[in-house]
């Protein structure tokens, strides 16, 4: 919002809302948990989807749009929309584990999340599934992203080239600190 008050008020801004960012970076936080939950077990997935972009894409979109005369303008940067379950399943693939299971329903992630939540009160730490995590992987949000694409005639990494490098990197980064 405050972007945009600048932009009315004369600030040359353009704005990127990325989807949900993959890439190699601390395994304990963040998206990249998705990746040491695969590798540790995954149990369950949900029947929810989304939009995913490669954290490289977001670097170089967020470059090349500085760098073009491109001013007053919102983008959404996604590769490819998936499954959730077909994202971890694609993890799990390629870090050669056994891949969930179970559809998670709704009320199974509603216990998750209390459960969590109450772990996280008890013991510290970070809860694996909050309520709201539990309530968005329910959901299935679709994104475009032909404006980026023709706008400064981006291409994206596919997703699937993503996963790869990222659990190669996972597992090099594991069997380094082994």
């Amino acid at each position: 919002r405050e972007v945009w008050r600048g932009i009315a008020e004369g600030l040359n801004a353009v704005i990127v809302n990325p989807a949900v960012v993959i890439g190699e970076g601390n395994w304990n936080e963040g998206t990249c948990r998705f990746f040491k939950n695969c590798y540790d077990g995954l149990p369950a997935y949900t029947n929810g989807a989304t939009g995913f972009v490669d954290v490289k894409d977001v670097a170089d979109a967020m470059i090349n749009l500085m760098e073009s005369e491109i001013n007053n303008e919102r983008f959404i940067l996604v590769s490819e929309n998936k499954s959730f379950k077909d994202f971890f399943f694609s993890i799990c693939y390629e870090m050669k584990k056994t891949h969930p299971k179970f559809e998670a329903k709704p009320w199974i992630t509603g216990i998750a999340w209390r459960f969590f939540a109450a772990k996280t009160k008890l013991f510290g730490g970070e809860a694996l599934v909050t309520k709201e995590t539990a309530r968005t992987s329910m959901h299935q949000f679709f994104y475009n992203n032909e404006k980026i694409k023709s706008a400064i005639n981006f291409q994206f990494i596919p997703l699937n080239e993503t996963i790869v490098r990222t659990c190669k990197q996972f597992l090099a980064d594991r069997n380094h600190s082994s």
